[in-house]
């Protein structure tokens, strides 16, 4: 047998059982895979075991399963640009000149609370007050809230619930991640790119508000719009010496003398949105694939403004640990889409509940005008 041939024997062999035949696609681009459900429901566990295990408390907090670093949760407000197009007038977007307070916690992508120069991915997480209207979890339909969740890449690292359930299962074994991407054949390629770049961007950073930050995975907006979401600076940040290069803290840092109330100055940040223009070439169901910026470019839908202020206070510091974000909590005009956000939905419940009962916390929503 020649090398070609016992390869392709190999890759076969080692890629596991034929794949079932292909979903139905509904009118926005995704496909429920038979057993996706059951799927979600071990993932869900499996966090919450691989939290129990390896993220034991710290300093008494039950910290988060990913994410579990954070820099900072700052004020902010929330602009819809005061002119948009018709079709992206949906959800947060219907009212053009609305502000909305919000909430943003900056963080690290890592499950464990690590030195900033670690190579890892950084993470914004938006929390808009005040947001009527009825929201999509069961448990908080009166919820006034909805929440923005991005990352420092424009793709995600799995593609649908197996491979998030075989992620977890490795996780929860105590494997390497590594070995998710190299641990069997055909090796997943496109997954460590995915990965590789979401880090890669990240360790760039310098200060939390420098971004960019992206959705990676896609949205509807209003009734048909299927998007993407992403945040940039308004304008490039002056370059300032990094007198805080040396601790492990150093993101938090530059970000406390950015807004220093007495030095500092507003940070400004705009929100915008990529739509769904060409459904052959931009997947819903596999997040790991980018959408094109040349065929679909962002386009500014909102005003992001922080202003300056301390944010590193024990009472802000706990506020910010206490609050949950998901992508779901959501309202109906901005649901999210594919297998990658269904099975988030499992996973960000049970972490919360569990998270939240193991601080001795009650779960909630913050309310508009709480500023601890």
């Amino acid at each position: 047998m020649t090398a070609p041939a016992l390869l392709l024997l190999l890759s076969v062999a080692c890629s596991g059982s034929p794949a079932a035949p292909p979903a139905a696609e509904n009118g926005y681009g995704e496909r429920v895979a038979p057993g996706e459900e059951a799927l979600d429901r071990e993932i869900a566990a499996l966090s919450v075991a691989v939290l129990k295990k390896e993220r034991a408390s710290v300093a008494g907090v039950m910290t988060r399963d990913v994410h579990a670093k954070a820099h900072g949760c700052v004020r902010a407000e929330f602009t819809v640009d005061p002119v948009l197009p018709a079709d992206l007038r949906g959800g947060v977007f219907a009212e053009p000149g609305r502000t909305y307070a919000s909430w943003i916690r900056f963080s690290n992508g890592a499950s464990k609370i690590q030195p900033d120069k670690k190579a890892d991915a950084r993470g914004m997480a938006i929390k808009l007050m005040g947001v009527a209207g009825e929201k999509l979890l069961e448990g908080e339909k009166k919820a006034g809230t909805q929440d923005f969740l991005l990352i420092t890449h424009d793709a995600f690292f799995v593609k649908d619930a197996r491979d998030y359930a075989d992620f977890f299962r490795r996780l929860e074994r105590g494997s390497n991640p590594a070995w998710f991407f190299f641990g069997r054949l055909p090796w997943r390629w496109k997954e460590f790119r995915a990965a590789s770049r979401l880090i890669s961007r990240g360790k760039a950073m310098n200060n939390p508000l420098d971004g960019p930050y992206f959705s990676a995975t896609p949205y509807l907006l209003g009734e048909r719009n299927v998007v993407k979401y992403a945040a940039r600076p308004c304008e490039p940040r002056p370059a300032r010496p990094g007198a805080f290069a040396g601790s492990p803290d150093y993101l938090r840092l530059n970000m406390a003398r950015a807004l220093d109330p007495k030095e500092g100055a507003p940070a400004c940040l705009r929100f915008l949105v990529q739509r769904r223009t060409e459904p052959a070439a931009m997947s819903v169901e596999d997040s790991r694939v980018p959408w094109d910026e040349a065929r679909s470019p962002f386009i500014p839908v909102a005003t992001i403004t922080i202003p300056a202020q301390p944010f590193d206070g024990e009472k802000r510091t706990r506020f910010c640990e206490n609050l949950s974000f998901t992508p779901w909590h959501s309202l109906p005009a901005h649901r999210p889409l594919g297998g990658v956000n269904r099975t988030r939905k499992a996973v960000y419940e049970a972490v919360a509940a569990f998270r939240h009962e193991a601080n001795g916390e009650t779960r909630r929503e913050p309310e508009a005008g709480e500023d601890p």
